[in-house]
């Protein structure tokens, strides 16, 4: 069972990145922005077919959410040499600010 503290915590994280995703002009939903920088920074590209599966979420919404973060340049398209149509998502520097400044736990509001 949670604490009242752990929960003031979580909710404490969640705010801050959701002030810093609003301070960027990020649009979407904090926890997917979050996850796709995450996943692509890690894995140093994925997949956007990969993306799909790993979420469960829509081709669209998706497809969406990487034009989002491509427009605001915190993340790129890549296109495979053996088929235009595949491509790989990488995070940029700024993508990778952003998750930096997004985990500095100093800046708590």
């Amino acid at each position: 069972m949670a604490t009242n503290s752990g929960l003031r915590k979580f909710a404490e994280r969640v705010i801050h990145v959701e002030h810093v995703l609003n301070e960027e002009g990020v649009a979407g939903s904090a926890g997917r922005v979050v996850y796709l920088l995450t996943i692509a920074d890690k894995l140093l590209g994925v997949p956007q077919k990969e993306v799909v599966a790993k979420t469960a979420l829509p081709k669209d919404v998706v497809s969406k959410l990487v034009s989002s973060l491509v427009g605001a340049r915190l993340l790129t398209q890549v296109s495979e040499s053996s088929s235009s149509r595949t491509k790989t998502l990488v995070t940029t520097d700024s993508g990778r600010a952003l998750l930096s400044r997004i985990r500095d736990r100093k800046s708590v509001v």
